[in-house]
């Protein structure tokens, strides 16, 4: 899996925007989600291997992050808190 750098999504989440996350969620993420947030934030990915779940076969296109102003960004729609389900 590679990341497509340009696709990064900025400004990068902190340790207090994961902790607000986490805590709408009421879950706690763990270190290595955390630190990938940090790092790639929302990203899309190339050479991502094909997945099989559920006998249906998928491929990850982007990974969804943390957009503090979802309502404003032309990405908004990949905030973590908009695809809630």
């Amino acid at each position: 899996m590679s990341i497509v750098k340009e696709s990064i999504v900025s400004p990068l989440p902190n340790d207090k925007d994961i902790t607000k996350l986490e805590g709408y969620f009421r879950v706690q993420f763990p270190n290595e989600y955390k630190e990938f947030l940090k790092t790639y934030n929302s990203c899309e990915i190339s050479d991502s291997t094909p997945l099989t779940a559920l006998n249906k076969r998928c491929q990850i296109h982007r990974f969804l992050g943390i957009i503090k102003d979802f309502r404003d960004h032309p990405y908004g729609e990949y905030d973590i808190d908009c695809c809630e389900t």
